[in-house]
């Protein structure tokens, strides 16, 4: 008997080393230091989890990734996670291939209390809850102080208007333009939903799913925006084209005011250093800011031990001290609220006050409309902002015409 019993010890031992952990898959976007961070929590999470292995993979752009998962999902070679855009995923939702998250935070109310309102809120679609935020950002106003000074200013301006930014890159256009610098790059796709939503206007209304494209509130804002190239000649071309090109054209010190997600700080700080200077939007006629970036979103035909093992990992994500890690090295927007009380948070506000302009907007920080028209509205919107700003049509006529078609999609 003993013989026997030591036998069957044996062989549970042998089975328990044999036993692998449940692998699951993210796929993401990140790039450069992000990527390099990400791999780092992914790897600090593994070794404190040993019956979880979390692989992540890198698919390209949120249209890339959105894509892949279209084709990948019919054929169930889909990870069990997947970086999603805050408004693009309600394709997803709406076809039924997220599993909703309610039930998990419903769950676990302590961590679901630590989450930042808008961590909760751009999840939600209809009566569910389809996306754990995790890069989120905000648009902010990025300024080169050294170029504001070459042009004469010896204090930072007022730019809290449209017709105050429009002085200020004037100003800086007609002193140092012959060096080939631009007072402002035009806004890119992001940051004219943060301009617009500024103005008193919006592209899409989050709550009731309207279109308010030919709202004059929306339109002011467009034109003022395609204006800066065309009319007043204070941005490129390229400004207008190529959203990649004007990140470099700032960070290499050839643009005075620039447009851009909280989640290029941490670039143009390292680039740029003390001649950078970070304030939030301008409140043109109300202080309200769009949530950009995305959120991971779990396959809901996945079997329920990687649902669990998906879960754990996102908990993990979202839990304090690694917000705080991906926050002070990327300038994302912290998603638990005891983040910013971790003591290299504090640390890093009181010696890089520009974080700190980022955290300012979070009171009025809200989510974009989600319906699955948004990816079709987007990608159509491209063409529409081309055309005003190159001064083919204004944008009176452009935007009412793009919202007959808007309104037929939703």
């Amino acid at each position: 008997m003993k013989l026997r019993l030591s036998a069957l010890a044996l062989s549970l031992v042998a089975a328990g080393a044999m036993a692998k952990p449940v692998q699951v898959e993210l796929w993401h976007n990140q790039t450069g230091d992000d990527e390099v961070v990400l791999q780092n929590l992914i790897t600090d999470f593994n070794t404190a989890n040993g019956d979880i292995e979390v692989k992540a993979t890198y698919n390209g752009s949120y249209a890339d990734i959105i894509t892949k998962l279209q084709a990948s999902i019919p054929a169930r070679r889909n990870p069990e996670m997947a970086v999603l855009e805050v408004t693009q995923y309600g394709v997803f939702a709406e076809a039924g291939v997220l599993n909703d998250l309610n039930g998990y935070y419903a769950e676990n109310k302590a961590f679901t209390e630590e989450l930042q309102p808008f961590a909760l809120e751009i999840g939600n679609y209809k009566d569910g809850n389809y996306v754990m935020p995790f890069n989120s950002s905000t648009p902010l106003m990025y300024v080169n102080k050294a170029l504001l000074e070459e042009a004469g200013y010896e204090d930072m301006p007022a730019m809290t208007s449209f017709d105050e930014i429009l002085d200020v890159a004037k100003t800086v256009q007609n002193e140092l333009g012959a060096d080939n610098v631009y007072g402002i790059n035009t806004p890119s796709q992001f940051t004219r939903f943060g301009l617009v939503m500024q103005n008193g206007g919006d592209w899409v209304d989050p709550v009731t799913n309207k279109s308010g494209l030919a709202d004059e509130a929306t339109i002011e804002a467009f034109q003022w925006m395609g204006d800066l190239y065309h009319k007043h000649g204070v941005a490129s071309a390229e400004s207008v084209t190529d959203e990649k090109l004007v990140k470099q054209h700032f960070s290499s010190g050839r643009v005075a005011i620039h447009f851009d997600s909280t989640g290029n700080l941490g670039d143009y700080k390292r680039l740029l250093g003390d001649d950078l200077v970070v304030l939030p939007m301008p409140c043109t006629a109300e202080c309200r800011v769009p949530i950009g970036g995305a959120g991971v979103g779990m396959m809901a035909n996945v079997s329920d031990e990687k649902k669990a093992a998906s879960w754990q990992f996102m908990q993990y994500l979202a839990s304090a001290n690694q917000s705080a890690t991906w926050f002070q090295h990327t300038g994302y927007m912290p998603v638990n609220k005891n983040a910013l009380d971790v003591e290299s948070s504090k640390q890093l506000l009181a010696e890089n006050p520009d974080f700190g302009a980022a955290m300012d907007q979070l009171p009025v920080a809200q989510g974009r409309a989600r319906p699955p028209a948004m990816a079709w509205i987007r990608a159509q919107e491209q063409g529409i902002w081309e055309s005003i700003a190159l001064g083919q049509q204004d944008a009176d006529k452009a935007l009412k015409a793009f919202n007959r078609r808007v309104e037929s999609r939703l």
